[in-house]
C-alpha cells in the first residue's frame, strides 16, 4: 500500500486548492505541502503560512452561518403551514394549527438573535469556534 502525498495549488503566493497524490503531478505550481495547509494559505516558496481570520471577520462568518441555518430552519416548517391551509380549505381538522408552526418559526428567529448577540460579545475566536446554538 502506498502513502499519499499532499500537494497545494498556489497562485500569486496564495493556496487556491489542495490535493493528494502518489506523485507530484506535472504542474508548475503544485507544491508538496503537510495535511493542515488550507485553501487561503500563503506560501512564500519555502514554507506555507495559515490564513488567519480578524476576530471580526470570525464574528461575522460565524454569524452569517446562524442566520444561514437559522433560514433552513424556519423554512423546514413551511410545509406544515400550508397544510394547514389545504386541510383549513377542505373543512378537515389541523393536525398541527398554524399558530402553533408560525410561534416555532419565530422561537427560531429569536434564538438566531440571540446566539448573534453571543457571538458579537465574544472575545476570543476560540469562543466563537465553539459556540453552538
Amino acid at each position: 500500500m502506498f502513502k499519499l502525498k499532499n500537494f497545494a495549488k498556489v497562485v500569486n503566493g496564495v493556496v487556491v486548492g489542495v490535493q493528494q497524490s502518489k506523485n507530484k503531478p506535472i504542474d508548475n505550481e503544485l507544491f508538496e505541502c503537510d495535511e493542515i495547509t488550507q485553501i487561503g494559505d500563503t506560501f512564500d516558496g519555502e514554507n506555507f503560512t495559515p490564513f488567519v481570520l480578524s476576530l471580526q471577520q470570525v464574528k461575522t462568518e460565524k454569524i452569517a452561518q446562524i442566520k444561514r441555518e437559522a433560514a433552513n430552519r424556519i423554512s423546514s416548517f413551511d410545509w406544515q403551514i400550508s397544510r394547514a391551509t389545504r386541510r383549513t380549505a377542505l373543512g378537515k381538522p389541523q393536525k398541527r394549527a398554524k399558530n402553533d408552526v408560525y410561534q416555532l418559526q419565530h422561537d427560531i428567529e429569536v434564538a438566531s438573535d440571540n446566539a448573534e448577540i453571543a457571538i458579537n460579545a465574544m472575545v476570543t475566536v476560540d469562543e466563537i469556534n465553539n459556540f453552538t446554538w
